[in-house]
């Protein structure tokens, strides 16, 4: 910053020496350096008061009060595009500024009835001005190399910061593959474990002897479940390398605009950086403070940074809404194109309802929905599907992959044996960027997609989980269009229908449903499903609605 207002000083003190220089009662180079600066990441406005100062001692107070007049003109139409875009490019910006200079000239010409000769020297000074502009301001950019040179240096640095973590991440999932690989060769090359039992032997050496088998055979079992945890953990390090954000470098006109803007608000900038990822969303990071005695919201913040790269930020998991007048890093990611609310509606069989919903957003900038219904009623069933959704809402948030945590969540349910009873999976995760919506199931009900007067049916016919080993996922991906409904709900709801074709039914009561708010759908289905059974609950009951729309379109 020193070095940057010394600069902008010398090159001030360059502009008061251009006003000494008038040809023909002319001043075109003192406007080519107010045009030059005005286009440069200088500090600028100083220069105004100095250069009119200049001209007034050199050429007296009216030439002063002309080229006043013509600067502040080229300063105020300057300033208001820049309210609207980023800085003038110095090509667009001498022109911009010779024109407003030859408007102004020619209208002293004829005001003052001069000659056509002077027409002609005001044609000249206005084109020695355009040129004297680009010459200046490739001069400014000479001084000002020291400066721009240490900030791609620091891009640099964070390019091999960025590249020396995928080094050691991709070690590392290369160390995680390798022990699997191990694991599983030694599993592989165990046979099963089984000893037959004689006659000779007690009871008590048979059971032990039973005992000792099945504790073996369960170490393997856990043996192959390490491996493929490990696997899945190689393949979630290998992933995220495949999703790290690339850096995107700012502008010199970007970074001015920032800077500028945000030090008219109160806030000191330290740093930014710009990422952007293989499926083209960018985040901003900013490291930045308060003024002591100002208050400034991140909200106003947001606005600007909007305003800067003309994209629509947010600011990413941040409860704060004033900034901190300590220096702090703040994240800001391009916002999603759709949007989603939900409505929930349950009845119970018994006191405590079977079933369990889920709603979570994740960083990949998707929002992951599941319904859990627990075999049978009561606490049981609560605590099976509780501790089911629990379990794919963490693995999902670690970054673990749809498919692969429902058969990790699968095999615990298999080790636990007994103490776990079989519990249905409906997941549906929405891309918030794309619309596009993965649905999958473990024996779960059929989901249903609203699109107007339009509803698609997803059947299940896959096991609950638990059940097996070896679970059957059965997945569908669907795109989801502004204004559509995805409406889960557990079996409960289904086994209400009183035709052949339970599922045709509750398609009619959905479609039946007015399209508006989800809850309001969500109670409705629940009532008309209720009716159909004589107001009779014959199991636990869940309907949950999610409704999603495009930000643009609500905004319009």
């Amino acid at each position: 910053m020193k070095g940057k207002v010394l600069k902008s000083a010398v090159v001030q003190m360059i502009g008061y020496l251009s006003t000494m220089v008038a040809l023909q009662g002319f001043q075109p180079l003192a406007v080519g350096l107010f045009i030059a600066v005005w286009c440069s990441r200088l500090i600028r406005f100083p220069l105004f008061p100095i250069m009119v100062a200049g001209i007034a001692i050199n050429s007296g107070l009216l030439s002063a009060g002309k080229y006043g007049l013509v600067l502040f003109t080229i300063m105020i139409v300057f300033y208001i595009l820049e309210g609207k875009k980023s800085r003038a490019s110095i090509i667009s910006g001498s022109l911009l500024g010779g024109g407003v200079l030859y408007l102004m000239e020619v209208t002293d010409v004829y005001m003052s009835g001069l000659s056509k000769d002077t027409l002609v020297m005001a044609t000249l000074s206005s084109i020695l001005a355009i040129s004297a502009s680009v010459v200046f301001y490739k001069l400014i950019e000479m001084i000002q190399m020291p400066q721009n040179k240490e900030r791609k240096d620091d891009d640099e640095g964070y390019k091999e910061k960025l590249n020396s973590y995928e080094e050691r991440v991709n070690s590392i999932s290369d160390a995680f593959a390798k022990m699997a690989r191990n694991i599983e060769r030694s599993v592989l090359d165990e046979e099963e474990v089984y000893e037959e039992e004689t006659d000779e032997e007690c009871d008590g050496c048979r059971a032990l002897k039973r005992q000792n088998v099945i504790y073996k055979n369960k170490l393997k079992e856990s043996r192959r479940v390490i491996a493929m945890q490990l696997l899945e953990m190689s393949r979630v390090l290998g992933e995220s390398i495949d999703d790290t954000y690339d850096l995107r470098s700012i502008s010199g006109e970007e970074m001015t605009m920032l800077v500028s803007r945000l030090r008219d608000v109160g806030i000191v900038l330290k740093k930014a950086v710009r990422l952007e990822n293989r499926r083209g969303i960018s985040e901003i990071i900013v490291t930045m403070r308060a003024r002591r005695g100002t208050c400034v919201s991140t909200r106003e913040v947001t606005r600007i940074i909007n305003r800067v790269f003309d994209k629509d930020i947010e600011l990413v998991k941040e409860k704060k809404r004033v900034v901190s007048t300590d220096m702090e890093t703040y994240r800001f990611k391009e916002r999603p194109n759709f949007f989603v609310m939900h409505g929930l509606a349950k009845a119970s069989y018994d006191d405590v309802s079977g079933d369990n919903f889920s709603c979570v957003s994740l960083d990949s900038g998707q929002t992951l929905l599941g319904i859990s219904d627990g075999m049978g009623t009561g606490i049981r069933a609560y605590k099976d599907s509780e501790m089911v959704l629990e379990l794919i809402e963490n693995l999902m948030m670690s970054g673990f992959g749809e498919e692969t945590t429902l058969k990790l969540v699968n095999t615990l349910f298999v080790l636990e044996g007994e103490n776990i009873s079989p519990a249905t999976v409906d997941m549906s995760i929405i891309d918030m960027y794309s619309g596009v919506c993965d649905f999958l199931k473990l024996g779960a009900a059929t989901t249903y997609v609203k699109r107007g007067n339009w509803v698609e049916t997803l059947r299940s016919t896959s096991l609950p989980m638990g059940g097996e080993e070896c679970i059957d996922i059965e997945s569908a991906t669907k795109k989801l269009y502004d204004g559509d409904f995805v409406i889960m709900m557990s079996d409960g709801i289904v086994e209400t229908a009183a035709k052949l074709n339970k599922e045709d039914e509750i398609g009619e009561i959905i479609l039946r449903a007015k399209p508006g708010k989800p809850q309001d759908m969500a109670d409705k289905i629940l009532r008309d499903a209720i009716e159909v059974l004589g107001n009779k609950k014959e199991d636990d009951m869940t309907v949950f609605v999610t409704g999603i729309w495009n930000y643009e379109k609500c905004i319009a």
